[in-house]
């Protein structure tokens, strides 16, 4: 999956953009993952995210096109630079080829000259990218490996750095390439359980910092973040042999704010009230209100995370008719109130 970031200081262009049949025909292969005003809003991107095609105006506000291309280069943020430009502007895109650009594109923009630049940019980036089979596969290991609770997670790692440091030999492209990996791994992750990204920040936790400046400590943060996002989705991946139970959880997870209880949920599942508590805890470890507490608690962390969003209306839509004591609630599992979770 190629990541693209579109710069642009209209938005009715960058929807329009967006909107092009291409990037659903082929949304298997690229992605619009991230847009841009101006290019010095672009660059802050760069510098955190990572990103395999920019496309990007000539002409902008703030930050013009050629001169981000100019830091792109100077700084290895990206592999691949296409250029927009009105007719006028030939010679500043003439320049842009000068200065790295993989190619340009005189607006305006169709579906058939982005699709015609685009295939030629996924050709050459698969052209540059011999890591591919060796990093994308030891990504893939780690999404299995984070989503079955398994415990080798750090071997991993040590094959994934070893592939990255004998590819990149220096620690900005490892980083650009670690970058990548995390990326990859959050988008593989959501793919797999869509359902996590009303449960895991999974996106927050996949940004790496721009402060890191050893390999070690480049390779410790990975390794911190895998098992960051293996905690916090084992909370909700329950380890069992039980189908019943496996069905059971998803169900509760997929519905966490309907009105759940363990009666209604025996009566779905055509199971007796009694026999189904004794089950699931047998199963889970844990009884089923606990179970449903903790999802919707952690239901409730990512819907703190919307300032616009009242904590009187969340506990309402999570079946709590007394804000207080859904606060209290709160509180028991997390060690904050709702309020203090959100100043935090």
């Amino acid at each position: 999956m190629y990541h693209i970031l579109i710069i642009d200081d209209k938005e009715a262009f960058r929807r329009k953009i967006q909107r092009l049949p291409f990037f659903q025909e082929r949304k298997d292969l690229v992605t619009i993952q991230y847009t841009a005003q101006n290019g010095r809003e672009g660059l802050e991107i760069l510098e955190q995210h990572c990103v395999d095609i920019v496309i990007t105006d000539i002409r902008m506000p703030i930050m013009d096109g050629l001169t981000l291309l100019r830091q792109i280069q100077q700084k290895n943020l990206c592999r691949c630079t296409i250029l927009l430009s009105e007719y006028t502007e030939f010679s500043y895109a003439k320049e842009g080829i000068i200065y790295g650009a993989f190619d340009y594109i005189v607006k305006p923009i169709t579906n058939q000259n982005i699709q015609d630049v685009l295939e030629r940019a996924i050709k050459y980036l698969d052209g540059l990218s011999p890591e591919d089979d060796a990093v994308q596969e030891r990504t893939r290991l780690l999404v299995d490996n984070i989503l079955n609770g398994a415990q080798e997670c750090r071997q991993i790692v040590r094959l994934l750095q070893e592939a990255i440091e004998q590819l990149a030999h220096s620690l900005p492209i490892r980083k650009v390439m670690v970058k990548r990996v995390l990326d990859n791994l959050g988008y593989l992750l959501l793919e797999a359980r869509p359902y996590m990204e009303n449960y895991v920040p999974v996106t927050q936790i996949c940004k790496l910092s721009i402060h890191i400046d050893s390999d070690e400590k480049l390779f410790d943060a990975l390794f911190h973040k895998i098992e960051l996002l293996q905690t916090e989705i084992n909370k909700f991946e329950i380890a069992t042999e039980s189908p019943l139970i496996r069905d059971i959880c998803q169900n509760i997870i997929l519905h966490i704010e309907d009105d759940i209880n363990l009666q209604k949920v025996a009566d779905k599942f055509f199971v007796n009230k009694k026999y189904l508590s004794t089950l699931f805890r047998q199963e889970t470890g844990v009884r089923f209100v606990d179970y449903l507490t903790i999802v919707k608690i952690e239901r409730a962390k990512i819907m703190l995370r919307y300032p616009d969003v009242k904590i009187y209306k969340i506990a309402e839509r999570l079946g709590y008719a007394d804000t207080e004591y859904f606060s209290r609630v709160f509180k028991s599992f997390t060690g904050f109130t709702p309020s203090t979770y959100v100043a935090k």
